[in-house]
């Protein structure tokens, strides 16, 4: 049957998650081909993890035969009662058997045991007179702890479908339609949206913070909860494509997108307030790697259910992922680390089964998505060190090891451990490799166009969709493209010359709403930097001198320091740090449009400049290269100086503390001791050749060879961000997902270097 016609709210709400997200890349990275031999010996290597180390050590190990249900924990290694069980556990090794018998896998003692699971599920667990499912019952099924948990629940939700989908038992069905209108009715938010989470037997919400909980503080929001009832609404709406449950999945798309981000950083927080205001406590502002890589592979696969194209989360789904990549994944063991600080390195650094498994369906999802093939190879790593280190020999998974994957913990199974994370991973993981060799990705054409070309095509997009987001000035997609346009232009290649003018409109437009504050010299976002490169990109275009270029001359001599230098308003490196920067263009700025009525203090605040630049010390490459630029550009540099040793002292000192920086592999660092890169090595070969090194210059060559090596094949080059936010994150639809605002200007950079080579 065709599925119901989504409601307007949820065509809203989806519309507007889509503008949110942005579009894919036009330009798009060239898809490795892996042969369909590999992908299947990894699909067949699946199998044997989910036979041998999962289906062997539960079934029909964990079945309690005396009182029905599961067994949970382990005693001497073996299950034994523990005097209670979860619903949570019941509820996932109904759905792990359930799943294995409609995949064929141990088909007869699958459907027993999941059979045994959904009888005690109903007879004991749920409650017949307000509905729902108890948190725990005794071993023999009578109510220990009869209060009702919206997380909890979504997992009885959950299992009640996979055994509808195995059994086709109408009564299954039945149950989990119960289970759906009951949450409706009793947890769902209709003010703020979500569910509220903890109840007492009849529904009465759960605010006492002396009761002990499951999961998130006392009357809390948590993105967990919202992540496993999209699940379990994903699952529901496939037997059962209600018009009300597309309209609670489509919101907990939302929810899982957008509303439980960080405003600050690409990664979800756990706690939330009721009116869904983040709970702002240091255990609570953290990233859960685990549960980011988990959101990516269920949202998009809840987005097909609703027949949307995973595409349109493309950029989300590779900035969320990539949050937890760079500061949640052991590039030394394979695998992830459990949680960390807010934009820093993982300082909780336990390899938890759970975490892993969830990463190796992300790894695959993303792999099927983009083509890239740096997830599939962490697929494999993380595959590598789960084999090795948190598969158990005696079965099961371990539970946690260290980061190496030296012992942490005993635990192979409890309550909260199952086959629901490791079974569920290798059943998709062997079906996706299938997938993939069955269907192998094809290697894109290459990209005809040369590179410049190839380059150009990235930042006159980039330039081009910024208007459309914002409407203040940025020195990354305003000047950067300008500049890579007009290096590009002089070196006799097309370029869409009105797009340029247009750019150039909108950094004028920019300015003159902030008239008033540069005419008093203050009150400018990014201060002297920012009215610097502002000046920059007018005179890239070739703008006339006027009242607003007067205007931000006016603001740099009022805001020089008495040193002589210039400076931004915060420090985002390596765009907006250097205070060479600022200064050197705050020099061309006004040399270029100074008034005569300016002229004798412009003169006066470059000399002092001038001092400021020659006995300051830089300290990275664009100290070093800006440095190199003002001193050649000053005016006092000119042909009628040049002859002066100290002059061409100071200046050959500048040029070789940029040249003897240089790596091995011929490109430039931002810093000593980090690698080489396409912004460090582009800036520098432009401003080389700006100070008179010829393109046959044998580190200048060096350089270009890097550029070449390392461009991506739809014209971009990555560079990975480090700086802190500053603004709320959006997507411009550029390459590189939140990486995007320092890739950008460094592929303009590229382009404006290989512009130069000549």
């Amino acid at each position: 049957m065709n599925p119901p016609t989504i409601s307007g709210w949820l065509r809203f709400s989806m519309l507007g998650l889509a503008v949110y997200l942005a579009a894919s890349p036009q330009v798009q990275a060239e898809k490795p081909t892996l042969s369909p031999e590999e992908l299947n010996a990894q699909a067949s290597r699946c199998r044997k993890i989910l036979a041998t180390s999962i289906v062997k050590f539960y079934l029909p190990n964990c079945l309690d035969h005396v009182n029905g249900g599961y067994l949970e924990s382990l005693q001497d290694g073996k299950f034994a009662p523990t005097g209670e069980k979860f619903l949570t556990m019941q509820a996932r090794q109904l759905w792990f058997f359930s799943t294995l018998a409609r995949e064929g896998i141990e088909k007869e003692a699958a459907l027993a045991a999941a059979k045994a699971g959904f009888e005690f599920l109903e007879k004991h667990m749920r409650d017949q007179k307000h509905g729902g499912y108890y948190s725990k019952v005794s071993d023999d099924g009578k109510p220990v702890d009869t209060r009702k948990h919206v997380y909890l629940n979504a997992f009885a939700l959950y299992g009640l479908v996979a055994y509808y989908r195995a059994t086709k038992d109408e009564a299954a069905l039945k149950s989990a339609q119960a289970l759906f209108r009951v949450l409706e009715e009793k947890a769902h938010d209709s003010q703020h949206g979500g569910y509220n989470e903890f109840f007492y037997e009849d529904w009465r919400p759960i605010k006492d913070a002396k009761e002990a909980g499951f999961v998130g503080a006392i009357d809390t929001k948590t993105y967990n909860t919202h992540l496993h009832v999209l699940e379990a609404l994903a699952e529901l709406y496939r037997v059962w494509p209600d018009p009300l449950v597309a309209k609670r999945l489509g919101e907990t798309i939302l929810i899982n997108t957008n509303t439980v981000r960080h405003p600050d950083y690409y990664c979800n927080i756990d706690g939330w307030h009721p009116d869904w205001r983040m709970v702002d406590s240091p255990q609570n502002l953290r990233a859960s790697y685990g549960h980011d890589v988990e959101c990516a592979w269920l949202t998009m696969d809840a987005a097909r259910t609703l027949k949307l194209s995973p595409d349109m989360l493309r950029s989300w789904a590779e900035a969320l992922v990539g949050y937890s990549l760079k500061h949640g994944y052991d590039r030394e063991h394979g695998g992830f680390f459990y949680t960390g600080p807010l934009g820093k390195p993982a300082e909780d650094t336990r390899k938890e089964w759970w975490v892993e498994a969830e990463a190796l369906v992300s790894m695959l999802e993303m792999y099927k998505l983009t083509g890239k093939r740096e997830y599939y190879d962490i697929f494999c790593q993380t595959l590598d060190f789960v084999e090795k280190h948190q598969v158990a020999s005696e079965g099961s998974w371990w539970a946690s090891r260290k980061a190496d994957g030296s012992p942490l913990s005993s635990q192979r199974s409890s309550p909260w451990q199952g086959a629901y994370h490791s079974g569920r991973s290798m059943i998709l993981c062997e079906k996706l490799l299938k997938e993939l060799a069955a269907n192998p990705q094809k290697k894109e054409a290459k990209n005809a166009l040369p590179p410049l070309e190839r380059a150009l095509a990235i930042v006159q997009n980039a330039a081009a969709n910024y208007p459309k987001h914002r409407q203040c000035f940025s020195c990354h997609h305003q000047t950067m493209p300008m500049l890579a346009m007009v290096a590009a232009r002089n070196n006799k290649r097309v370029i869409d010359s009105q797009l340029l003018q247009d750019q150039a409109k909108f950094t004028h437009k920019s300015f003159q709403g902030e008239l008033n504050g540069l005419k008093a010299g203050k009150g400018i976002g990014g201060k002297a930097m920012t009215v610097g490169y502002g000046l920059w990109a007018l005179r890239l275009a070739d703008w006339k001198p006027d009242e607003i270029t007067e205007a931000m001359v006016t603001y740099l001599l009022k805001t020089q320091h008495d040193e002589g230098y210039w400076t931004g308003q915060v420090s985002r490196p390596p765009f907006e740090e250097s205070y060479f920067t600022a200064s050197v263009l705050a020099i061309q700025g006004m040399k270029h449009y100074a008034t005569s009525a300016q002229k004798s203090s412009a003169e006066s605040a470059i000399a002092k400049a001038k001092g400021w630049l020659t006995n300051t010390p830089p300290k990275d490459q664009e100290d070093k290269v800006f440095r190199l630029w003002g001193l050649s550009n000053l005016e006092s540099y000119d042909s009628r100086e040049r002859q002066r040793p100290e002059a061409l002292k100071e200046l050959a000192a500048a040029r070789q503390a940029v040249l003897t920086a240089q790596k091995k592999d011929g490109g430039w660092a931002q810093t000593d001791d980090m690698k080489s890169d396409a912004y460090a090595t582009g800036q520098t070969l432009f401003i080389l050749r700006e100070v008179g090194i010829g393109s046959s210059d044998k580190a200048y060559q060096r350089g270009v060879q890097f550029l070449l090596r390392t461009q991506e094949a739809g014209g971009s080059w990555f560079v990975e961000t480090r700086s802190r936010p500053v603004q709320t994150y959006f997507d411009n639809g550029d390459p590189h997902g939140v990486d995007q605002f320092i890739s950008t200007p460094a592929t303009a950079w590229a382009a404006a270097a290989l512009a130069s080579n000549n």
